[in-house]
């Protein structure tokens, strides 16, 4: 992994070499400098962050006096409603990360610093932004677009306790995703079977949450979220821009999206109160919907040639940041909207896998059944 460098200026003219994004400084100078590790799995949330892409957009950086708690880098939040906080803009200058703004350079000071960075940007307009009240309250907020190509791959990086002597001066900076991330991909148990997939969709999920980084240490989990009510997404418009077609004993990849971390209650259709589905929404019981068409030997059992129906799956999960989930729905069954069983129940195959690059191992395949 490449190391990403900017600078804070210390007491003298600076004269550095740079050689694959890594700078070198003379004896006088202290480089701080950025090593940013992401996930570099490809999958298909179009807007996920990696080693690669990280550098195509700037990111901000605040920093805090570790012994009083004083804002040495960045603006915190202002009492005003107009005013948020503003971190100094970092950004890659095609051969190394640099202050966007050269006024903003900083000179080390002899107390240690805390740093907090937050990728991408911060856009208020597009339902992200970030609040720095102080040194020990930082927050994120952030409502979910249903369209996965305008959702954001949310990082954070914390790095404690640093100053000048540390790791030769540079400031070693994990940035690790604060989302979760669900892929769906779809197949049959039967090679007589295949499915036309034209939509899937996860019904009474949180879109709009909070979340504030601990005071401790640099990992997050789920109790660090706060996420509001759980909404029905409607089924329009579809999920999928395309459908994925003659899915058959071979898994065929859906569609990979973000999520906030929570945990969905599953839809009970075996409970007289919460048999259909305008039940299970009314309750915030969580389902798939799935619109397909499945065919055995050339034979439509579920939609027909000119039109495809919708099937429900029961759907409960606990979503960890930083964290992918695989699913593979193996076809054929599922509900009706009004709880009636369509065929045999279907099955998922659930792989979970770390979403980041980290210092130790978070590994775990699970085979479970969606009932």
């Amino acid at each position: 992994m490449k190391k990403k460098s900017f600078y804070i200026l210390a007491l003298a003219a600076l004269a550095v070499s740079c050689t694959n994004d890594e700078l070198t400084t003379n004896e006088t100078n202290a480089v701080v400098g950025f090593h940013a590790l992401t996930s570099g799995v490809t999958t298909r949330a179009v807007n996920e962050t990696n080693s690669v892409n990280l550098k195509d957009s700037p990111f901000d950086v605040y920093a805090f006096t570790e012994t009083d708690g004083k804002l040495f880098i960045g603006k915190s939040l202002s009492e005003s409603d107009y005013e948020l906080s503003q971190g100094v803009e970092i950004r890659h200058n095609g051969s190394a990360w640099d202050y966007a703004n050269q006024a903003d350079k900083a000179y080390w000071p002899t107390d240690k610093l805390n740093f907090f960075a937050f990728h991408p940007q911060p856009d208020p307009s597009g339902g992200y932004s970030v609040e720095v009240f102080s040194a020990s309250k930082q927050m994120v907020r952030y409502s979910v677009p249903t369209n996965a190509k305008y959702q954001k791959d949310l990082m954070y990086a914390i790095s404690r306790g640093v100053d000048k002597n540390t790791n030769a001066g540079k400031v070693k900076i994990l940035f690790k995703h604060a989302l979760s991330q669900a892929c769906f991909k779809a197949k049959t148990e039967m090679e007589s079977m295949s499915v036309d997939v034209e939509d899937i969709q996860i019904h009474n999920i949180a879109v709009d949450g909070d979340l504030t980084l601990p005071q401790t240490g640099t990992d997050i989990s789920m109790k660090d979220w706060n996420t509001q009510e759980k909404k029905h997404i409607a089924f329009e418009p579809k999920n999928l821009e395309t459908p994925v077609m003659e899915i058959g004993t071979e898994a065929k990849e859906l569609t990979g999206k973000m999520y906030l971390p929570q945990e969905l209650t599953k839809w009970t259709p075996e409970n007289p109160e919460t048999k259909t589905i305008d039940q299970a929404n009314a309750a915030k019981q969580s389902y798939l919907s799935v619109l397909c068409k499945i065919k055995q030997n050339g034979v439509y059992l579920w939609g027909s040639e000119d039109k495809a129906w919708r099937l429900f799956v029961p759907f409960g999960v606990k979503w960890e940041p930083g964290k992918r989930y695989v699913y593979t729905l193996i076809f054929g069954g599922g509900y009706k909207d009004d709880g009636t069983q369509v065929l045999d129940q279907l099955r998922w195959e659930v792989e979970e896998m770390p979403w980041q690059d980290a210092p130790y191992d978070v590994n775990a395949d699970i085979n479970v059944n969606v009932n």
